[in-house]
């Protein structure tokens, strides 16, 4: 009877070692999206951000005449993701009723090209999209993508005439989100590689299988010693 009563024990610890590593080798493809919220694209994000910075540097510009014209002219840039915000600052400032137009540098640099009017001078001293984390929440839970994008520009109002600096602003945004990680096909834009950055994951799995190996390791052993002491 002593047998069948340490064979139940034994059984018991069995299927319960059974259950936990089936349980643990399942894994959710994706996390529920909430309902009515909207998870934007990796580009729309980056247009939103470059419209928030955009908004704030025209918010604290001094009033300026309405009569002259304003040139948009980029001093420094980070690559090819200038062009969303240099779009986005193009349809901002149009918006707010302003006579704008954009040149290259070496024609504004020609005497020729000099008039009564200002130029915005700007610098994209940062501007990125990263994802900083690609983890489960839990062990087992579905797998997210926290995606974190930040912006800083520097600017200059010059008059174009006399060469005098009117003004200088700078400001630096950052935002960040998480997202189901069976978003990122959609998220990301084929033609445009800033949408695109380098996934890096981390495996909880690769953290806890050894400690829960380890600890069902321990309870066995434990569990054995203790049925030796029994008899």
């Amino acid at each position: 009877m002593r047998f069948f009563r340490k064979y139940g024990k034994l059984h018991k610890i069995i299927d319960i070692v059974i259950i936990v590593f089936l349980f643990s080798s399942l894994s959710a493809s994706s996390a529920p999206q909430k309902t009515g919220e909207r998870i934007y694209s990796n580009f729309e994000l980056l247009n939103n951000i470059s419209i928030t910075a955009i908004d704030e540097i025209l918010a604290n510009m001094p009033s300026l005449e309405n009569e002259k014209r304003i040139l948009l002219i980029k001093s420094r840039g980070v690559g090819e993701i200038d062009f969303v915000f240099e779009n986005a600052l193009l349809d901002r400032t149009i918006d707010a009723g302003m006579d704008v137009y954009r040149k290259e540098k070496a024609e504004t640099d020609s005497t020729q090209t000099v008039q009564s009017g200002y130029e915005l001078n700007y610098q994209v001293l940062r501007m990125s999209l990263k994802y900083t984390d690609i983890s489960r929440s839990w062990w087992i839970g579905a797998k997210e993508v926290e995606r974190w994008l930040q912006i800083h520009l520097f600017v200059q109002l010059v008059d174009i005439e006399s060469g005098d600096i009117i003004w200088i602003g700078e400001t630096e945004k950052e935002f960040n989100d998480v997202i189901p990680y069976s978003f990122l096909d959609k998220v990301e834009d084929e033609n445009y590689a800033f949408t695109k950055p380098e996934r890096k994951e981390f495996s909880m799995s690769k953290l806890v299988q050894p400690i829960v190996v380890t600890g069902i390791v321990a309870g066995l052993v434990s569990l054995f010693f203790s049925n030796q002491s029994d008899e």
